[in-house]
């Protein structure tokens, strides 16, 4: 029996998982629709801040959401059929920062002869194309790589760029049964199926690759860099290490998180999940330096895991969740959340293998994803971005909350006839958000916090002015932590007879001075009344607040 993701995309049009809006575990964070103005989407990659393609598998378009505004930049003709289609992207690591590498890749199933996208007979190959970005459009495509596509299943097509400045990518099995896939009866030469493949920007051969012993790039297997996949729609990078990660979709029963290093044999077609006995039996060595490994994690009842992203030291999610690997699935629509061990080499798990959906839900971060989920990337501003296949782009980060904590002023104070007085203020604010919030620069502390004052009587009101701090910017402010901020007042009064002040205060801390949003803007008042309950500041109303009563 064939593994359901076979019908992957044929299924993506009907509402898949939950019928639910999408929504994160953690109520610290929130999940923001981008947009649902695409067809059939499986793949984005961002070309610069609140910029970035996306991939319509069955139409063959390549559209862009540029501020909001949608354009198209590319239509190929593919053939669409099951897994087959416009499949992947890869944008050049040197985009924006050399005219000259402005470079955009995309992995496709080219139509053939018959032109007809829904007909897995039609005979055809799946590409990889360079096309040159020239500010609105995908132009001057050339040819990197050729491969087979067979069948309308196993296609692969995900890339990914490594930290080397190689392209790597990955194609399934196609369905066949050779050396590549473990047999070790075919004595045919590889034939490129079931591999993930590393190549130069300009589609030559590394001399440095696994298998390419000769260093002449000449041979079948020189531009493997692993194989025995059965079938992969997630390759990522450790930011940390540098290790590459891949998924691997199973049939009946496991699917695979595999830890991939040069050389990797994944086990396919002898074996999916944990082997036992490991190394198992009747595994191909392509040449000595092949290796096998367990999965990572496997998942007994396979979900049809998909792509899968790695949160850098700048993600949105908050600093907690640095360095964590984030996986996708296609039948449940949900996204699930890794630590790594110390090492890097390994998952931060009490049970490698998942016996059970509920045991995989474990690890839910986020669900609900119509027609599951085909791309998980992490975009410039640090947020978790996901392509749900049922057509939309959702944005995943977590909630920023400021508010004031304490405000400590006076309440009144004594001013000499025709006179002055000075006076301090204290104001604390506190992180309820889970990001870390940064202010930059002074001028981004003095407009961190508002605050108002009323002088009843004769006196004017006075204006408070922020003390410089004792340490330089920028101030880091870690979720749960406060800032301290010190303000002087000067109250000066005309009147003929010496006056008792009473003073009101009224404060609010935002963080449009930062640039994002207050989740809980409710909770950034923080009143002070000459004569009235104190409330606000960042806690329900009666709550008791810490302040003080200078009169003098």
């Amino acid at each position: 029996m064939r593994h359901a993701l076979a019908a992957l995309f044929a299924l993506a049009l009907v509402p898949g998982g939950s019928a639910a809006a999408p929504a994160a575990e953690d109520p610290g964070h929130t999940v923001t629709l981008v947009t649902d103005d695409v067809s059939v989407p499986v793949a984005m990659a961002f070309i610069g801040p609140d910029d970035f393609l996306v991939l319509e598998k069955e139409a063959g378009r390549v559209q862009r959401f540029a501020g909001g505004t949608k354009s198209e930049v590319r239509d190929l003709a593919v053939n669409g059929c099951g897994e087959r289609g416009l499949l992947g992207i890869a944008v050049h690591p040197d985009f924006g920062a050399d005219v000259d590498r402005d470079w955009v890749y995309l992995y496709y199933t080219a139509a053939g002869e018959a032109d007809d996208i829904d007909d897995c007979n039609v005979e055809t190959t799946n590409q990889v194309d360079r096309f040159t970005w020239n500010g609105s459009t995908l132009e001057s495509p050339t040819p990197i790589l050729t491969l087979p596509s067979d069948e309308g299943s196993h296609n692969g097509g995900t890339l990914a760029f490594g930290p080397d400045g190689k392209l790597y990518g990955v194609i399934g099995d196609n369905q066949r049964d050779g050396r590549l896939q473990n047999n070790p009866d075919d004595m045919d030469p590889p034939d490129d199926t079931g591999i993930i493949f590393r190549l130069d920007d300009d589609g030559a051969i590394p001399t440095d690759n696994p298998f390419d012993v000769d260093h002449d790039g000449l041979d079948p297997e020189d531009k493997i860099y692993a194989y025995g996949i059965r079938n992969s729609f997630g390759l990522a990078f450790d930011p940390e290490s540098g290790d590459l990660w891949d998924t691997e979709n199973g049939p009946e029963v496991f699917d695979e998180i595999n830890r991939v290093l040069p050389g990797f044999n994944s086990g396919w077609r002898p074996v999916m999940g944990p082997a036992s006995p490991n190394p198992p039996p009747g595994l191909v060595d392509l040449l000595p330096v092949s290796t096998y490994a367990d999965p990572a994690y496997s998942i007994e009842t396979p979900v049809a895991v998909t792509a899968l992203a790695f949160a850098t030291d700048d993600s949105a999610l908050g600093s907690a969740y640095a360095g964590d690997l984030f996986v996708a699935d296609f039948l449940a629509g949900q996204i699930y959340r890794f630590e790594l061990t110390g090492g890097r080499d390994a998952l931060d798990v009490t049970d490698p293998v998942a016996g059970s959906q509920n045991e995989l839900n474990r690890h839910r971060f986020a669900s609900g994803f119509d027609g599951g989920i085909g791309d998980l990337e992490e975009g410039p501003d640090g947020a978790l971005y996901a392509v749900a296949i049922g057509g939309g782009i959702y944005k995943i980060e977590g909630v920023h909350d400021l508010a004031l904590a304490s405000l400590k002023a006076p309440r009144r104070a004594r001013v000499a006839a025709g006179g002055s007085v000075t006076r301090k203020l204290a104001v604390s604010v506190v992180n309820h958000g889970t990001v870390t919030e940064t202010v930059a620069d002074l001028g981004q502390l003095g407009a961190l916090v508002t605050l108002t004052a009323n002088a009843l009587g004769s006196c004017p009101a006075p204006v408070p002015a922020l003390e410089p701090p004792k340490h330089a910017p920028p101030f880091v402010l870690a979720p749960g932590k406060k800032l301290k901020l010190a303000y002087t007042v000067a109250l000066d009064c005309a009147a003929a007879d010496p006056a008792e002040v009473e003073l009101e205060w009224g404060a609010s801390v935002g963080l449009d001075a930062l640039g994002a949003p207050d989740a809980v803007p409710a909770n950034d008042a923080c009143p002070r009344a000459a004569a009235g309950d104190d409330e606000g500041c960042g806690k329900p109303p009666g709550s008791p607040i810490r302040t003080d009563v200078v009169a003098k």
